[in-house]
């Protein structure tokens, strides 16, 4: 009997290492595709916080990290990996997480951060992960007019 399984890695944005990627799925990739769920902005509040980058401000694309997108793009043409939206930014204000919050324009930041993943590696995506796995009634709106 053949087992099924899927591997999905969340949070892969313009300060993750494609080397570090490698080392952890380059046998894997061979044999099944991995899911990287990608912020496609990355704000400087995220990087601070959670990447102890302490001079950045603004927003950051993953496009400007050409080493690890031309490797996912390679890899993505090989049906190696997919690629799947994760939020926008991923930026949490007082515990509440991207997806759940009411002070953000949701259809917008979701449309845009398609765009921008598509654009990027001439590819659909057809996949969205919220961010920390929490979506509100307002993000699930913007999800289907998306």
């Amino acid at each position: 009997m053949m087992i099924r399984f899927a591997i999905r890695d969340d949070d892969v944005h313009v300060a993750t290492r494609f080397t570090d990627l490698k080392k952890l799925y380059d046998k894997i990739w061979e044999i099944c595709p991995v899911n990287f769920a990608i912020i496609p902005c990355v704000n400087s509040v995220v990087l601070r916080e959670e990447y102890n980058v302490h001079k950045a401000k603004g927003e950051y694309f993953i496009g400007i990290n050409k080493f690890l997108t031309q490797n996912l793009k390679k890899l993505l043409k090989d049906g190696q990996i997919s690629v799947l939206q994760h939020g926008f930014s991923h930026e949490s204000k007082n515990g509440h997480p991207e997806f759940m919050r009411r002070d953000l324009n949701l259809i917008e930041r979701m449309r845009r951060g398609k765009i921008l993943l598509e654009d990027l590696f001439e590819h659909p995506v057809r996949v969205f992960v919220p961010p920390h796995n929490m979506i509100s009634r307002i993000g699930y709106k913007a999800l289907k007019e998306c």
